[in-house]
């Protein structure tokens, strides 16, 4: 993600990666064990909003953020195929259009910023 979009490097001075890639896994296995519940989804997704928001993550971040996402597992997935491709997509998308609901526009607003559903 760094490469495709430098700008969000400082989001992740104090990250612990280990961390956050446990946190990924966790939040992408309830969404698909819910895929039948929207419901469970857009709980799931709004409390993963709200950290991300106060995180000074924005709506153009998540570009990189899913472009990343696709290409790793790519990478690492020996049955990686278009249908396989389109299905990550629409979760990805899904989990995306969920998260802008709260996010800023842009960086400059989200410093501070008091997440709210827009």
């Amino acid at each position: 993600m760094f490469v495709i979009g430098p700008e969000v490097i400082p989001l992740f001075k104090k990250t612990d990666f280990s961390h956050s890639r446990n946190m990924f896994i966790m939040v992408i296995d309830k969404c698909i064990a819910s895929i039948d519940n929207l419901k469970e989804i857009i709980l799931e997704v709004d409390v993963l909003a709200i950290k991300h928001c106060k995180y000074g993550v924005c709506k153009s971040h998540l570009k990189f953020a899913e472009e990343a996402l696709l290409k790793t597992l790519e990478e690492f997935d020996p049955n990686w195929d278009k249908e396989v491709e389109e299905a990550w997509t629409v979760l990805f998308s899904l989990i995306s259009a969920l998260l802008k609901r709260w996010l800023p526009d842009n960086a400059v607003e989200s410093e501070g910023t008091q997440c709210s559903l827009q």
